[in-house]
């Protein structure tokens, strides 16, 4: 539209015949776009079946033991969990927590397969960075026991608070509704009854408040890894790290 531009240096009358040129010149060529995109699409689709058929035929086998690894994980391991949770000996949020933990390390493994059996490679290595940390953080929780876990679910009342009020600081700009006050206010006070609970630096370290100070007193990935002696992969997560930043 017109009042969306301003050409300098040209009289009304030749603006406007060059503008509605520009205007029809671009609804011809999104016209043969959209027409030859089917195609198109059609075509790059094929391609990207072939070249998946390729890498199953050439890594048939590892792949196959990756998806044996995962569905042994969600089915023994879960039912392993599920039968501690009917235990009436055992801590409820314990198990809650470390069976969200599990479900996820399914569900990002999963991905991690389809990534490679599309050719991906670059991808599943940046997934399995995030199945690192989920792998770290369970082992962790599962060591120290059921007040780590507690400390561990509480911690999302601070991550929840935190997601609104950064939420509510951008939405606008975006044209998405606003997280409402109510809710913010409610969110607000389990964020409170949380640093009540378990103290001032409960809020800090960004992620890592959950941790206890007595267990790790510099609070991070690199010192959690050291914590359950898995930091023989720091050097492969810092790799991985160099697929997900710019």
């Amino acid at each position: 539209e017109k009042g969306n531009f301003k050409l300098v240096g040209l009289d009304d009358e030749f603006e406007d015949k060059l503008l509605s040129m520009a205007c029809e010149a671009a609804e011809k060529i999104y016209e043969q776009f959209m027409s030859d995109m089917p195609d198109v699409i059609s075509l790059e689709h094929k391609e990207q079946l072939e070249f998946s058929e390729r890498i199953l035929a050439r890594y048939s086998r590892p792949l196959f033991l990756l998806e044996l690894m995962i569905h042994t994980s969600r089915g023994f391991l879960a039912d392993d969990i599920n039968k501690e949770m009917e235990s009436e000996k055992t801590d409820e949020v314990f198990c809650k927590v470390l069976n969200g933990l599990h479900a996820r390390g399914c569900q990002v493994a999963n991905e991690i397969l389809v990534l490679l059996k599309n050719g991906f490679a670059d991808g599943a290595d940046a997934r399995w960075r995030c199945l690192h940390e989920i792998a770290v953080t369970t082992n962790f929780i599962a060591e120290q026991g059921s007040s780590v876990a507690k400390r561990y679910a509480d911690h999302c009342a601070v991550t929840s608070y935190r997601k609104a009020k950064d939420h509510n600081d951008s939405c606008s700009r975006f044209g998405y509704p606003s997280v409402p006050q109510n809710e913010v206010d409610r969110l607000k006070r389990e964020h409170d009854a949380a640093i009540q609970e378990h103290g001032e630096d409960f809020a800090g370290c960004s992620s890592y408040g959950w941790i206890p100070t007595n267990i790790i007193s510099t609070r991070n990935f690199k010192e959690l890894e050291k914590a359950v002696e898995l930091d023989n992969l720091r050097t492969h997560y810092k790799a991985a790290c160099e697929n997900l930043h710019a």
